[in-house]
């Protein structure tokens, strides 16, 4: 696509979607048989869902990108490109929460209610452990990452990227809720939370922006995480009952089990390094008795 510019860009990006939706199907079908029918019963609950997800995932994108649009509404390019640094790194940390919703969501789909809240609660806090470990890292790294990667001069882009972390954090928290109630048919709670976060984001960013530049578009999208996230907190705990220690906090089960997935994992390390130095020693065995044999 060299010589195409954006268009070539778009290009590539679409042609590499349709080569993976390809070969899902192929694995698919040399699992699966397919065949064409159509039920009424199943196409009217699939677009149900379907319509439902869509305007959850379309007022939460809003709410992600729609500062980016204010952003060069307001201010000169240069400044959004700024801004577009700090949220992409950012962002890297979701990858953390995303993972997590992908494997959780199938599962709370097919087992009881009682069930699913328990186990929303307790992949809850081992994502808010893991997604905050992460954030420390961006915290820590990014105002020497941000030069390293885009130069000196995107040195701007640092100041938002400290502002928006915190904010990640509660995404992720939103991330794994959103998943429970999308389980059980129950988008609409995702869809009033992101939207509350989105007239408080718009209203933010469009009184913050003229007056802190990036900086304010970063505390928009910071305020407006928390928002979000703490819309899904309350509504889960008044179907639940749970207190908030169970969704942030470590209880003592699973101290425990990390400490246990420790010494598994030093026990094997110890018996691969056994098992190298076992190799070696054969190695150099067999060195020595062909030496001996040539002379």
């Amino acid at each position: 696509v060299g010589g195409w510019g954006i268009e070539g860009a778009v290009l590539a990006y679409a042609a590499s979607v349709l080569l993976g939706v390809m070969v899902s199907l192929l694995m698919m079908v040399r699992l699966i048989p397919i065949r064409l029918s159509f039920d009424r019963r199943l196409a009217n609950e699939a677009i149900g869902f379907g319509l439902k997800s869509y305007a959850q995932n379309l007022v939460s994108h809003l709410n992600y990108r729609l500062d980016v649009y204010l952003l060069a509404l307001f201010l000169p390019p240069a400044q959004v490109a700024y801004y577009t640094i700090a949220t992409s790194i950012a962002e890297v940390v979701w990858y953390i929460p995303n993972s997590v919703g992908t494997v959780l969501f199938p599962k709370l789909s097919t087992e009881r209610e009682d069930w699913v809240h328990g186990v929303t609660a307790e992949v809850c806090r081992h994502t808010v452990l893991a997604t905050g470990l992460a954030s420390l890292g961006v915290l820590a790294t990014g105002w020497w990452l941000i030069p390293l990667f885009y130069g000196r001069a995107y040195r701007p882009a640092i100041t938002p990227l400290l502002i928006l972390t915190p904010g990640i954090m509660a995404m992720a928290v939103y991330k794994v809720l959103t998943r429970n109630f999308t389980s059980r048919h129950r988008q609409q709670v995702s869809i009033l939370a992101a939207s509350v976060a989105l007239v408080l984001n718009v209203g933010l960013n469009v009184y913050l922006i003229p007056r802190w530049g990036v900086e304010g578009a970063a505390v928009s999208s910071l305020l407006s995480y928390v928002v979000s996230a703490t819309v899904l907190v309350t509504v889960f705990r008044r179907e639940t009952g749970m207190p908030l220690r169970r969704l942030f906090i470590l209880r003592q089960a699973d101290v425990i089990r990390y400490i246990r997935a420790w010494f598994r994992f030093d026990w094997w390390l110890a018996r691969r390094r056994q098992e190298r130095a076992e190799d070696d020693a054969q190695t150099e065995s067999a060195e020595r008795v062909t030496w001996v044999l040539g002379k």
